[in-house]
């Protein structure tokens, strides 16, 4: 087949596509009816609503139904019962006043000092882009500001330059891993654009002292930029395949297939089948100071409420209530006095608003903290404080801490919140 003729197919089959997935849409719309089946009658003959066939989902709400051919699956759950007054506490929180990024979570070397990935303040340069990658990072910059990796000690709220050139950063128990970016572009002939970070060299030891690895490949350093997992972890050549990992002690967690339930299997005794199916996997988060994990469903769908439980390193599960708060969906994450809850979806609150957070007590109390949000964020290893990023602007924007800069990174500085102190009533 020569070249005209596979261009000629390939947009042959374009529009061939195109016109069944219109075909597709258009019988899924209002007052359309598709192959062999009979139109039905006016909503006013039979005070029945007719935006959907019965038994047809609606291609543009629920596509992977209408694919399959399913029916729309049933409404969310409402919350039963009135919901109940929480107390209302409120925990201390500092700001370093300093610019972070929000590429990476933030990671705790002990229980006072936090490293994240930050900007210079005062370093702005509009006029970044006309310079070669080379000279970016001989000026420390990947883009418009000078970036690098920052120490911030809570007690004294004093922030310090760690290194700079390094990405996918964790630290755990005093060791750190990261990857290190090149200083100059990668000779031609190298694919170079502006964002392109070139090859990388991975490095781990104690924090402060480590040594570059170049006989280990850095594509296999487990990535924490989005989830969090046991820090420095080295992917094995194949991957982990069905496997989570866990931190150093643990046995071995398992996915299955989508409707088994996830296995378990303890370092010493039989493999235990968990209170959750792999479909609905969501998160395992660690907290080193109880030495369990906590173990979540998907919290992805802001409609449906996932199910938690506390896992022990035997394998035992523990559930957790969640209380009636009006929140449709919520994430969980451990703390010292029990799991934060932070709210995703509740009827009649605007989706643009900072959802409510709740301390599920280890004693059974509810307590309500306050609206924060936890996109990028730090447990420290007591369980007592929380690291994350957040808007110092609102509603002053000239509380930014780089007026030259972009609101977006003079706005948004690093903060922490101590669930271990005493809180006040507001």
């Amino acid at each position: 087949m020569s070249a005209a003729q596979r261009t000629l197919l390939s947009s042959a089959c374009r529009r061939s596509s195109r016109l069944l997935l219109l075909l597709a849409l258009t019988a899924s719309l209002p007052g359309n009816v598709g192959a062999g089946q009979a139109a039905t009658p006016d909503a006013a003959q039979t005070d029945k609503p007719s935006n959907l066939r019965p038994g047809t989902a609606n291609w543009f709400t629920h596509p992977w139904s209408a694919l399959l051919g399913k029916s729309p699956p049933p409404p969310p759950a409402q919350p039963k019962g009135p919901i109940p007054t929480y107390p209302q506490v409120r925990y201390p929180v500092l700001d370093s006043a300093f610019p972070i990024a929000d590429e990476e979570h933030l990671w705790w070397l002990d229980n006072d000092r936090v490293v994240f990935m930050g900007y210079d303040p005062g370093s702005y340069d509009p006029g970044w882009e006309k310079k070669t990658l080379s000279q970016r990072r001989a000026d420390g910059r990947e883009t418009d500001m000078r970036v690098g990796h920052y120490v911030w000690d809570t007690r004294t709220n004093e922030v310090r330059l760690f290194r700079r050139r390094l990405h996918d950063f964790c630290v755990e128990e005093g060791v750190s891993a990261f990857l290190e970016l090149p200083d100059k572009e990668a000779p031609p002939p190298a694919k170079i654009t502006p964002f392109w970070i070139g090859p990388l060299t991975l490095w781990t030891g104690p924090f402060g002292k480590e040594r570059p690895k170049p006989e280990i490949d850095a594509g296999r350093l487990v990535d924490n930029r989005l989830i969090r997992r046991p820090c420095g972890v080295i992917a094995p050549p194949g991957g982990f395949g069905a496997r989570i990992p866990l931190h150093a002690g643990w046995g071995v967690l398992e996915r299955r297939r989508f409707d088994q339930p996830l296995l378990y299997t303890p370092r010493k005794g039989p493999p235990r089948e968990l209170p959750l199916l792999t479909k609905d996997w969501g998160e395992v988060l660690y907290a080193p100071w109880r030495k369990q994990y906590l173990l979540s469903e998907i919290h992805g769908n802001s409609e449906i409420m996932p199910a938690i439980w506390w896992l022990s390193q035997d394998g035992s599960t523990q559930a957790i209530a969640i209380p009636n708060t009006g929140y449709l969906s919520a994430s969980f994450r451990p703390i010292r006095p029990g799991v934060l809850m932070t709210g995703r979806s509740r009827p009649g609150e605007r989706v643009t608003q900072t959802p409510e957070s709740f301390i599920l007590g280890n004693d059974g109390s509810v307590r309500s903290v306050g609206r924060f949000s936890l996109y990028k964020y730090g447990t420290s290893p007591n369980g007592c404080r929380i690291a994350y990023q957040n808007s110092r602007c609102f509603p002053d924007p000239s509380r930014s801490v780089d007026r030259a800069a972009p609101r977006h990174i003079g706005c948004v500085t690093a903060h922490m919140i101590d669930f271990c102190q005493k809180g006040e009533t507001p």
